[in-house]
């Protein structure tokens, strides 16, 4: 059973499905030395949820997200998060497809993770190549050992997030996508 908010709003069942889906990959992609923070993926879980359920009229046009990463499956379960909701991913495997992407189409968000050949920090330098073509969008770096040294650093990097917590990247975009 779902309930339906609004003409065109999101279905409950929809929003539940993609929010179980992030934290059954955050689960599988603990590990030993990175536990899983359940108050922290139930808060993002539910501030996601929230964000859905509280916004359902900018759902109306689809959303489009950009994410780039030379190994998209390990965002499989996100994706399909994030397509199960309506929202449009574009994956690009290289910071030149991403740039390509940028130039002749329009997001509204754009993920990216840190470390793709030939450059350990391509996300940084794609961050950094997409405020020098002038394109004002919420940028978030989503990578493991990087993200966890530098949390809380975006405004030094110009970003709007950095995190290894996918349910987090999972809040973070609906905020901005719905919230816009």
């Amino acid at each position: 059973m779902s309930v339906k908010i609004g003409t065109n709003g999101v279905e409950i069942s929809r929003v539940a499905a993609a929010a179980a889906a992030v934290a059954a990959g955050a689960a599988t992609r603990a590990d030993r030395d990175n536990p899983i923070n359940q108050s922290e993926l139930a808060a993002n879980l539910a501030q996601g949820i929230e964000v859905s359920l509280s916004r359902p009229q900018n759902i109306k046009k689809t959303k489009r997200l950009l994410w780039v990463d030379d190994t998209p499956s390990n965002n499989d379960y996100l994706v399909r998060a994030f397509r199960d909701l309506g929202v449009d991913v574009v994956l690009a495997k290289s910071t030149q497809e991403g740039e390509n992407a940028l130039a002749s189409e329009s997001f509204d968000v754009v993920i990216t993770d840190m470390s793709r050949p030939p450059e350990g920090e391509a996300g940084l330098a794609f961050a950094k190549k997409i405020r020098e073509m002038g394109i004002k969008i919420p940028i978030i770096i989503y990578a493991s050992y990087w993200a966890s040294q530098h949390k809380g650093q975006e405004s030094n990097f110009g970003v709007s997030l950095i995190t290894n917590d996918p349910s987090a990247v999972y809040s973070e975009v609906l905020k901005r996508m719905l919230g816009s």
